[in-house]
């Protein structure tokens, strides 16, 4: 069967388009950004989680560097001594210009 057009009705398929894209380019955007906080937010956790595993059997130096070196360039690992614990703290840049925080501890084995 054959579609029958009315004369008003063309090019509004090519109108819905450009009023849709937008949108559809948004949540693509969104859902983007959404995921690469998320990986950055695991990335921050598991360097203090490094850092806080590595200051158990070394010094807190070098658990710094192994926290450095997970988190990237720009983060800031801090490693203190609380008694029986380890306790390691990653703030990270993140992409979209605020910062990511993560912290682990763990038991000092002395």
């Amino acid at each position: 069967m054959r579609r029958v057009r009315r004369r008003g009705e063309q090019g509004s398929a090519t109108a819905e388009f450009a009023v849709a894209l937008p949108a559809v380019v948004l949540v693509v955007g969104l859902v983007l950004g959404v995921a690469a906080r998320g990986v950055e937010a695991v990335r921050a956790q598991h360097a203090a989680n490094e850092a806080a595993r590595v200051a158990i059997a070394d010094t807190p130096a070098a658990a710094r560097d192994a926290g450095r070196a997970i988190a990237g360039p720009g983060a800031v690992v801090t490693v203190e001594r609380d008694g029986a614990w380890w306790m390691a703290t990653v703030n990270a840049p993140a992409s979209w210009g605020g910062a990511v925080h993560a912290r682990a501890i763990s038991r000092a084995q002395d």
